[in-house]
């Protein structure tokens, strides 16, 4: 396995749905050259299967149920559970590890948001490149986002969401939520463009490939 950062003409998507050999097929045919998929429901047969296909896959954590109330504790125990998912997927050291943080209760304190996010990375960076999604219905704004410890990578949803001084390191496209693949055999994904941030020297979401 070998792990390779990501370019602005690297075709890139992010789905929950599990891909199939027929979708699998359909994306290298389209020249998709990497897939940002849940850990939650990703097993090593399909990372096999899209290697097979030499597309690259990098790691994302889903975030919890609409309406939750993100704590340092949970941060800690969402963490602990990511690198254990992310170990048992065999993602090589340096691949990209995302944390799907989004629809929090509009009551979530600042505060709580920051110890999650604080907790969350701590183990993640031990091995991966821990990088925070900025989705909607999240209290922190880009200076407490940028703040945040051990995150060292950014992902902007397509939603709008406050904008960090740091850039983003991917970008979904809008519209969000698009059918792509063959007929009959489409698939709802969001289209993503992978950029370089505007540290020094400049960061870069990065991928597992065969």
């Amino acid at each position: 396995m070998t792990v390779r950062a990501l370019t602005n003409v690297d075709r890139v998507i992010d789905t929950y749905t599990v891909i199939t050999d027929a979708f699998a097929d359909w994306l290298a045919a389209n020249k998709f050259t990497a897939v940002g998929r849940y850990l939650d429901n990703l097993s090593l047969a399909e990372i096999a299967r899209l290697h097979q296909r030499n597309i690259g896959v990098f790691g994302i954590r889903t975030a919890r149920r609409n309406g939750w109330l993100p704590t340092g504790v949970m941060g800690k125990a969402d963490g602990l559970e990511t690198v254990q998912l992310a170990n048992d997927l065999g993602f090589e050291d340096g691949t990209s590890i995302s944390c799907d943080f989004e629809g929090c209760a509009p009551t979530t304190a600042a505060s709580d948001a920051i110890a999650y996010g604080s907790e969350w990375p701590a183990l993640v960076t031990s091995r991966w490149k821990a990088m925070f999604y900025e989705g909607a219905e999240q209290p922190l704004n880009g200076t407490q986002l940028y703040m945040l410890p051990g995150f060292t990578l950014y992902w902007r949803s397509c939603s709008i969401v406050p904008s960090l001084q740091c850039g983003y390191v991917l970008a979904q496209t809008r519209p969000g939520n698009v059918l792509i693949g063959p007929a009959g055999g489409q698939v709802l994904v969001d289209i993503d463009q992978p950029e370089t941030d505007l540290h020094f020297p400049a960061r870069s979401v990065t991928a597992m490939f065969p």
